[in-house]
């Protein structure tokens, strides 16, 4: 993305954009990002607060955040010998879903780009940190997919094929390569094996018959060190995916997505909020004579909670 500037921290594995990329990405002027920013980011170690006509809903979502992107000594980062504001990966994200939400086409398009991976497989993608992950579509759903040759036996290679679901972090083997890393064992037979397991389909009654990770593990297992003949292929494989999600997941580029701090708020903002409800059911209850509302004797003893 030209004049667009993403970044990195290899160490912490932090990311984010600069301002004026960020601005540029929602579609508004960097000067307006910038002065949302500062408020927010300098407002949040004064007492008290800030006055009320700068509480917008953008500056809310914000405060008390951290904002930009720090290495560990608290540096930000350098860019052709200059310091660079660059915001954290989940800011980007909320301040792109607002403006979005605003009707702002440019904001609309780019969340739609940082959802489609998480943001900071988005990010880690622009600068290079990781390819770019090939995908299929498969009934509406998107899966990250990598292919392999592999070693059936002394004389025979075919192709396996791993899955990840980008949004949920499901992965799978397809049933015919998970035959081929068995070490050539029969379809019939492995077949057989999964229909004593329960569920072991991805998407259950889809042509494109992917194995579950889990699944996948207990048929290495079987076919390597329980049937006879035992597969010192499958035996192998079983070693190699071990532990089979990450290691599936490291396949297929798919990256976890990070638990934010932003979303601890909004789980803590939940709490309050059921808090309020049961405190104003307790209210309306107390204030229920002969019944009827004393509306003002409520709004009044609400107040002044």
């Amino acid at each position: 993305m030209e004049d667009i500037d993403f970044f990195v921290d290899t160490m912490t594995r932090k990311c984010g954009i600069s301002t004026r990329g960020l601005a540029k990405l929602c579609g508004v002027y960097e000067s307006t990002l910038r002065g949302v920013l500062k408020k927010a980011d300098s407002t949040e170690k004064v007492e008290g607060g800030v006055r009320g006509n700068y509480e917008t809903e953008l500056y809310k979502i914000l405060k008390g955040r951290e904002i930009f992107l720090k290495d560990v000594r608290g540096n930000s980062p350098i860019l052709n010998g200059k310091e660079i504001k660059a915001i954290l990966h989940d800011v980007c994200f909320d301040v792109a879903h607002y403006y979005s939400g605003k009707g702002y086409a440019e904001a609309h398009a780019t969340v739609g780009k940082m959802g489609r991976f998480g943001t900071e497989q988005f990010i880690m993608i622009q600068v290079g940190f990781i390819p770019l992950p090939e995908s299929i579509m498969l009934d509406d759903i998107e899966y990250l997919i990598a292919k392999e040759t592999v070693q059936v036996n002394k004389s025979r290679q075919e192709e396996v094929q791993f899955f990840t679901n980008p949004i949920t972090g499901k992965c799978g083997i397809e049933l015919q390569g998970l035959c081929y890393i068995c070490g050539g064992v029969a379809l019939k037979h492995v077949k057989t094996f999964l229909e004593a397991q329960q569920d072991p389909y991805v998407q259950a009654n889809h042509p494109q018959q992917i194995v579950k990770a889990s699944i996948c593990a207990k048929v290495l297992e079987h076919f390597g060190h329980q049937h006879k003949p035992r597969k010192t292929v499958a035996q192998h494989w079983a070693k190699t995916l071990n532990p089979i999600v990450p290691v599936l997941h490291q396949k297929t580029n798919y990256q976890a997505p990070a638990v934010t701090d932003r979303e601890s708020m909004l789980q803590a903002e939940i709490a309050n909020l059921k808090q309020e409800i049961e405190h104003l059911q307790q209210l309306a209850h107390q204030t229920r004579g002969s019944g009827n509302m004393d509306w003002h004797d409520f709004l009044v003893r609400f107040l002044k909670q």
